[in-house]
């Protein structure tokens, strides 16, 4: 039997880490640091393998996102930025709009003008910009730009299929910014409803002429009904002057999987026991 060098290559040979995502990512990385504690160099028990990877082999390779376009790819035929409507070539494909507010699909390829061609200010006839731009979110491509002010708010939802009693993670991107011309500090923050359930994120204080950068938001939201409706809405301070603009990207909705990490733990603890044994033994 070849000697083990440590147990990360047997966790990337079972376990691609291109097949591996969000919570299975975190649990992989887990067990490589908690391996290396307990596992000596020169440990080759014939049966840790084999069971190693029946551990591993129920570690989840990333759950479904039931959230419908929740990365903002799915633009229709809108080949550069626009402001999102309820109807017509400029919808949201998978989204529902609320009442009458400015939204706009910040088009990053490669454009970054926040509304298009179409949407103008004081400071800028057409093309409008960010004072500076956010970037590209971590998830990469489009993104959600929405006025956060009272007097502008509006939100987007979709529905999705539950069931009743069970745990759901809402996991997100947001970052803050302004628009181009205007000044003075703004705050920015999503309110996010699930169901009956109503969170905010955490919240962003944009300096005048400034941007918060992108921030990875998750929450945890008990399904009340067989279809929870999920709603994103923008808020921002101040109500109705500098234009604070909240971003929006990567919406995913997964179910967790406390069976596997629960799993998982019962492999380290087998680990840990069949190590004393052995110390035991030698002494």
């Amino acid at each position: 039997m070849k000697r083990l060098n440590g147990i990360s290559a047997i966790i990337f040979a079972i376990v691609p880490q291109s097949e591996v995502h969000g919570e299975s990512r975190a649990v992989s990385n887990m067990l490589k640091i908690q391996f290396k504690r307990l596992w000596p160099i020169q440990f080759r028990h014939a049966l840790m393998v084999p069971a190693l990877a029946a551990v591993l082999a129920n570690v989840p390779a990333g759950a479904t996102n039931l959230a419908t376009n929740g990365s903002f790819e799915n633009v229709g035929t809108n080949t550069q930025s626009y402001q999102v409507t309820a109807s017509g070539s400029t919808t949201l494909p998978g989204w529902t709009l609320g009442p009458s507010g400015i939204d706009c699909l910040v088009y990053n390829k490669p454009s970054t003008t926040m509304c298009g061609s179409g949407y103008s200010s004081p400071y800028q006839s057409s093309n409008v910009t960010f004072a500076i731009s956010p970037g590209v979110s971590p998830n990469g491509g489009n993104f959600l730009a929405s006025d956060s002010s009272a007097a502008y708010e509006q939100s987007i939802s979709q529905t999705i299929t539950t069931v009743i009693g069970k745990q759901y993670i809402v996991s997100f991107y947001q970052a803050g910014a302004q628009q181009y011309g205007y000044s003075g500090a703004t705050t920015d923050q999503w309110q996010v409803t699930f169901g009956s359930s109503t969170q905010t994120s955490a919240l962003m204080s944009v300096a005048s002429q400034g941007d918060v950068p992108w921030m990875g938001q998750q929450m945890i939201f008990t399904a009340t009904s067989t279809s929870s409706t999920l709603t994103f809405l923008a808020l921002g301070t101040p109500s109705n002057s500098q234009p604070p603009f909240a971003l929006l990207d990567g919406i995913d909705v997964e179910v967790p999987e406390p069976a596997s990490i629960g799993l998982m733990g019962f492999g380290l603890v087998g680990v840990a026991g069949l190590r004393r044994r052995r110390a035991r033994r030698s002494a």
